[in-house]
């Protein structure tokens, strides 16, 4: 995933800085310097603020390419066989954790 989309985190929409490493993102909160966000906070992949297909189109790929490459540890909400959402948590970087 590419610096060209962003994703939601409480609320707000904050771009993707560089490539995906591994299965960590790194999100520019530059432009939201009034955001606070917390360690846990969500972070929305996609969902009501950016679909599955806008996200797929603004990396050069497919739905189903992305769901497939997003890590086991994202949140999927799904209504029958309708992604309605997917998320992941805030941590530090060198943060271990048990997912």
């Amino acid at each position: 995933m590419l610096h060209c989309h962003s994703l939601d985190i409480t609320g707000r929409s904050a771009h993707v800085i560089g490539r995906v490493s591994m299965d960590t993102s790194i999100i520019d909160l530059s432009s939201a310097a009034d955001l606070k966000p917390s360690l846990g906070d969500l972070v929305e992949v996609c969902g009501p603020s950016q679909s599955l297909d806008e996200l797929a189109k603004a990396i050069g790929s497919i739905p189903n390419e992305v769901l497939t490459t997003l890590g086991s540890r994202s949140v999927r909400s799904y209504v029958g066989d309708h992604v309605l959402s997917v998320a992941g948590s805030l941590h530090r970087p060198g943060d271990r954790r048990d997912y």
